[in-house]
């Protein structure tokens, strides 16, 4: 996978269009930004001062996924998503802590795209 980051960082900086190839089928011909945004958007982590309900978090504007795994809380959307998720949150008296937010990048979107359940996913084009 070493090997792979390393040509993504590449193609990221370097490439105006890029092709993902899964199994002699086409995943994906687009800009490297179109291909990056492929890979689920943006992702926020965080510890709230006190439990969140799901139904909650679903109704942050740009929420699509929500994850929980021991003290932490990741969602998943799209848009300015840190931003909605503190502002949110804090309107109901939630402060959140140890944030972390990331976009999709494109190892993300090469992981998502070549997985083996992709390879006979619609829209993929016979190479």
């Amino acid at each position: 996978m070493i090997l792979v980051t390393h040509f993504m960082d590449e193609a990221e900086r370097l490439c105006d269009r890029l092709a993902l190839i899964n199994h002699g089928r086409l995943a994906v011909l687009d800009t490297p930004e179109a291909t990056a945004a492929l890979a689920g958007g943006n992702r926020v982590r965080f510890v709230p001062s006190q439990p969140v309900d799901d139904k909650t978090l679903y109704a942050i504007s740009g929420v699509v996924e929500v994850e929980r795994k021991e003290r932490y809380i990741a969602v998943t959307g799209t848009g300015d998503l840190a931003a909605s998720v503190i502002d949110a949150l804090a309107r109901i008296g939630v402060h959140v802590s140890d944030i972390e937010a990331r976009g999709g990048n494109l190892d993300d979107a090469f992981v998502k795209l070549t997985r083996d359940d992709a390879a006979g996913a619609p829209g993929g084009v016979q190479a």
